[in-house]
């Protein structure tokens, strides 16, 4: 057995390294993916204020040094540990069988770029995943009716400085809650959300400005583990919220950062030893999603051309005497450079007007359908108006 659990963990730190080998090979003029990863990158660099935060967020990243590397180093640190988490979490249900999930939950494609980029999200991952470690543990103690249980107490003190960190965790509150069968504790923990009821009905529909936000993408990537959805396979303690959840994804994709971490746990079901077909199945989309993954880890914005455009840009604006307006999310990565950018932060609360503009903005922006395109990549679009 404890032969077992140091091969397991040594292959998770080893394809964790593997994962990373992306992430190590990109530039400082685009170190990591998306945009909002600059918008924590310009915190620690810049100093530039993070416009929606806590000061637990603030005091967490006020912790990180401005060195690349070294973010990258502690990047690839939690994930391991995130990894581990996750194991023991499925050991708790069934001995020896946590390695399959927990590399379902660094491969799970769409899920995985939680890994690669620098945000809130990750940071506040792991204290997300120590408060399921005893939810899981209460759930399958033998004695789990006590009004004061420690594993439930513990739960909730790490799952609030998760939501501290990670504000779209709250919403792991209540997939928590269902799962405790609605535990005294976590009912009374639900009751602030009273106050809030608006605010998370919004948080749950989708912006189509915001990619990871898009309806129904996310809900189709669950139909490829969708045999975990069989009785055979899923879990009673954690099936209505699995349910619930997948469900919401279908509504906001981003709720796959809630499902895959509880739905991973229905691996410990999975037997790869008799089912040559089931296993052949297994092997096939967990090397799929890999393969993905490390792909779009490499290709994924931004890339040299998105920084080409902003150098671009600038440019443009020298010669034609125009302001360089970047989209608000872009706004981001222009800071990153060093350059003035409107905006940024948040979508603004009125319309800006282009005209007379360089405009650097993602793909698909119809308020640049009348201007004159100079240059495009696979991501953004930069336009004279």
């Amino acid at each position: 057995m404890v032969i077992k659990r140091a091969r397991d963990y040594l292959a998770m730190i080893l394809i964790s390294i593997i994962f990373y080998i992306p992430m190590f090979i990109r530039t400082a003029n685009f170190p990591f993916l998306g945009n909002d990863s600059y918008y924590f990158l310009n915190y620690i660099f810049y100093n530039t204020p993070l416009q929606v935060s806590s000061f637990v967020q603030e005091f967490v990243f006020g912790l990180f040094p401005a060195n690349i590397l070294i973010i990258k180093l502690v990047m690839l640190v939690i994930t391991i540990a995130c990894l581990f988490l996750i194991y023991e979490t499925a050991n708790l249900i069934k001995r020896n069988s946590g390695l399959l999930s927990s590399l379902f939950f660094l491969n799970f494609f769409w899920f995985s770029w939680i890994f690669m980029k620098f945000e809130d999200d990750l940071i506040g991952l792991p204290f997300i995943l120590i408060s399921l470690y005893f939810l899981i543990r209460y759930v399958y103690s033998e004695n789990n009716k006590k009004y004061l249980d420690w594993n439930i107490i513990l739960s909730l003190g790490f799952l609030f400085i998760g939501i501290m960190i990670w504000n779209f965790a709250i919403y792991f509150l209540i997939a928590f809650a269902i799962i405790s069968n609605f535990h005294r504790l976590y009912i009374l923990s639900l009751v602030p959300l009273l106050f809030f009821t608006q605010r998370l009905i919004s948080g749950m529909l989708p912006s189509l400005v915001i990619s990871e936000n898009q309806p129904i993408t996310a809900g189709i990537f669950l139909l490829f583990v969708g045999f975990l959805y069989f009785k055979n396979y899923r879990l009673r303690q954690t099936w209505v919220a699995v349910l619930v959840f997948s469900a919401l994804t279908f509504v906001n994709a981003k709720f796959l950062f809630i499902i895959i971490p509880i739905l991973v746990l229905s691996f410990v079901n999975v037997s790869l030893k008799h089912n040559l077909k089931l296993r052949n199945g297994v092997v096939f989309i967990l090397c799929l999603f890999f393969v993905i993954a490390m792909y779009q880890n490499l290709i994924t914005y931004p890339t040299n051309k998105e920084y080409q455009l902003i150098s671009i840009a600038q440019q443009v604006s020298l010669d034609t005497n125009k302001e360089v307006y970047y989209q608000w999310s872009v706004g981001y990565f222009a800071i990153w450079h060093k350059l003035d950018a409107k905006d940024f932060g948040t979508v603004p609360a009125t319309e800006t007007d282009y005209k007379n503009k360089i405009i650097l903005t993602v793909n698909g922006d119809k308020k640049i359908k009348y201007c004159e395109i100079i240059k495009k990549s696979k991501w953004l679009s930069l336009a004279e108006c």
